[in-house]
Formats: C-alpha cells, structure tokens, sequence
C-alpha cells in the first residue's frame, strides 16, 4: 500500500494513495485543522475511494480514476502520482 501526505496550507492537508490488496483501488482524503476546547484537532472535509466498501466517513464518496486523479491534481500533488491513477498504475 502506498499513503502520501502533502500539506496544502498552514490548515489542510491531503492524504491519498493505492491499495492493492484485494480489490485494488485509489483513495484520499483531505483533513482542515480546527480549534477546539482540547487544542488543534484535524477534521475530515472530504474524502473518496474508488472502492464502495471502504466508504467509511460521512464525508467520503465513491468515485472513479478520474475524479481522484482530478481532486489530487486540484490539491497540488505530485504529477507522477496524478497521471499513475490516470494509467491505472501503482506509486
């Protein structure tokens, strides 16, 4: 499995990556730190998998290579990473 975290600003960060054990498929997640009573705490905002069985957050979606492959180029990741989801490659 492969996992990545990127910061995006001082407040977001991206995680993302491929899965390859029993069906195979792409992920991320973008986390925004908040203010709470016990200090900085990080939020999920919005997340997708192209999996449906991995759909665990509220805020997370069932999407295909490609509206990952656009999430993770609109948040600035590696290209390399952008266009292995695009091929349907592992990185």
């Amino acid at each position: 499995m492969s996992r990545y975290a990127e910061r995006v600003d001082e407040d977001t960060v991206i995680e993302y990556g491929f899965d390859p054990m029993g069906i195979p498929g792409y992920f991320y997640s973008v986390e925004k730190m908040k203010e709470t009573p016990e200090g900085r705490m990080a939020e999920v905002v919005e997340a997708g998998d192209t999996r449906s069985m991995m759909i665990t957050h509220e805020d997370e979606e069932q999407m295909n290579r490609s509206q990952i492959a656009e999430k993770l180029q609109e948040y600035g990741v590696r290209d390399e990473h952008v266009e292995a989801v695009m091929a349907d490659q592992q990185f």
